[in-house]
């Protein structure tokens, strides 16, 4: 096979698309002659799209519409590992309040600055409840539990409901299961503690 195909494989498969699915992508985009105008989106959305300076969400402004919305529950801060979690939640109407989405590379360097990051929108909105929605598998458990013991805030505390099959990521769920364990989640902290 071409090099060049191979690189733009490879390259897919940097951002979690399986090989499978980057190859038979590429050469139906080919086949449509719709590759040119794939790369002129793409290329717009990286020179327009950023990350919202409160949640991390993806937006085109320095706040995205969730933070901008004075009409969500502002006590409540639900905390998630993708921006795909984030909409997959947004979809299913269940959840009114505020996001946290976790940086890429939170398992490496910025551990402590994304804590106090955190922590910080955690007092200075009065946060009273945090949910807890990383992924139902060993790295989302892990994760889950760096979070409570770093927030060491009094505030109720909160992870979404097993109801979800282990190993399955949230992005990949329907909105009934995501209504389901948001609305079933179990309190990992309370304030009175």
């Amino acid at each position: 096979m071409m090099k060049e195909i191979n690189d733009a494989v490879d390259s897919l498969k940097k951002l979690g698309i399986h090989s499978s699915f980057a190859r038979k992508s590429l050469f139906s985009l080919l086949q449509q002659n719709k590759l040119s105008e794939t790369i002129n989106l793409l290329q717009n959305a990286i020179k327009n799209i950023k990350l919202c300076l409160m949640c991390n969400n993806a937006t085109n402004e320095s706040l995205c519409f969730i933070c901008n919305n004075s009409s969500r529950d502002n006590k409540t801060l639900l905390i998630v590992e993708h921006i795909s979690d984030l909409n997959s939640i947004e979809s299913s109407r269940v959840y009114q309040g505020l996001y946290y989405v976790l940086s890429h590379d939170f398992f490496h360097d910025n551990t402590e600055l994304e804590m106090q990051k955190i922590q910080k929108r955690i007092i200075d909105r009065q946060i009273e409840e945090i949910i807890i929605a990383t992924n139902t598998n060993l790295n989302g458990e892990i994760l889950s539990q760096i979070l409570v013991e770093y927030i060491n805030l009094k505030v109720k505390i909160s992870r979404i409901a097993h109801g979800i099959p282990f190993g399955q990521e949230i992005h990949n769920l329907d909105s009934a299961t995501i209504f389901s364990s948001i609305s079933s989640r179990k309190i990992i902290q309370n304030i009175s503690e």
